[in-house]
């Protein structure tokens, strides 16, 4: 915890331990060389000096949050209207192993991007509001690489119930 309370954040410049506790952190050493002030203020003026620095550092994490927040909105959206997307499976029934279910469900059609990154999406007249973290661009096969022969021919090893064995003659 000293470790990540010691170091000064990357926007307010201020440190963790005197965000939360109004105290600079001090080392054992630094305690050796350089002792703490004995000067003293008067509270009113402690007071005063603790809220305006806390006010600057707000003020400065409001900013890049804002700046954040601009940033990602400004971000074209992934996937457009009328394209295909694959969405996670998440449901997890009781019963065979979840590694061998399916990862992916659909696809589905991408009826509405809107700027937050969640989309509209429709499968079978169903339509549900999505993010883009559980979406994933859908790609169909072209030619026949991919898909599965249209007729299967049946086969049956030897050590298979019902099949023939060819008898020497």
């Amino acid at each position: 915890m000293r470790a990540y309370r010691g170091n000064p954040h990357t926007v307010t410049g201020e440190m963790t331990n005197f965000m939360m506790f109004d105290r600079e952190l001090r080392l054992p050493d630094q305690l050796e060389c350089h002792p703490p002030p004995t000067e003293t203020q008067s509270a009113s003026d402690y007071v005063l000096q603790r809220q305006q620095r806390l006010e600057e550092a707000h003020e400065a994490l409001s900013e890049a949050q804002m700046e954040t927040r601009q940033a990602d909105q400004e971000e074209p959206p992934l996937f457009t209207p009328g394209g295909w997307v694959w969405l996670v499976n998440r449901w997890r029934r009781r019963g065979p192993n979840a590694k061998l279910k399916a990862k992916f469900m659909g696809p589905y059609q991408v009826i509405t991007a809107w700027p937050n990154h969640t989309y509209v999406v429709e499968r079978q007249s169903q339509t549900s509001t999505q993010h883009k973290f559980r979406l994933k661009p859908y790609y169909a096969c072209s030619g026949s690489s991919g898909r599965a022969p249209a007729t299967l021919d049946l086969r049956r090893g030897p050590n298979m119930k019902g099949a023939r064995m060819a008898r020497p003659s």
